[in-house]
């Protein structure tokens, strides 16, 4: 019998891909140097409040092209249609059928302004 009784993981990046490979194929569609969103929104006030919950995505698509002059397009559409890793869902279901409890850690987002549609896969 397994000594393992809790699995705390972060959803963004692990379960679930990365926003950052999204970032970086809108750029190289938009012809933008690499790297360009990161910086944008590295330590950027409405990228936390998206993060947190605060505001969903159009809000913050709305902040980002008035205050960044950055048009996000439907770039959240794409984030919103990023499935679980296939292999570590099979895997958390194993560890839930031993007994394992399993904690979630992560950011979330809403993909509209009244925040009821949440970002979080609800697969998992």
């Amino acid at each position: 019998m397994s000594s393992v009784k809790v699995v705390i993981l972060d959803i963004g990046g692990v379960v679930c891909p990365s926003p950052f490979p999204v970032f970086e194929r809108y750029e190289k569609k938009s012809g933008m140097p690499k790297g360009s969103i990161n910086s944008l929104l590295a330590h950027d006030e409405d990228w936390e409040e998206l993060e947190c919950g605060h505001i969903g995505a159009p809000t913050f698509v709305k902040r980002v092209l008035e205050r960044k002059q950055l048009n996000m397009g439907n770039i959240f559409e794409e984030l919103g249609r990023g499935a679980p890793d296939a292999g570590l869902c099979v895997l958390l279901n194993a560890l839930r059928s031993a007994g394992v409890r399993l904690c979630a850690v992560t950011n979330n987002f809403f993909l509209d302004s009244s925040r009821s549609a949440s970002a979080f896969p609800e697969s998992i």
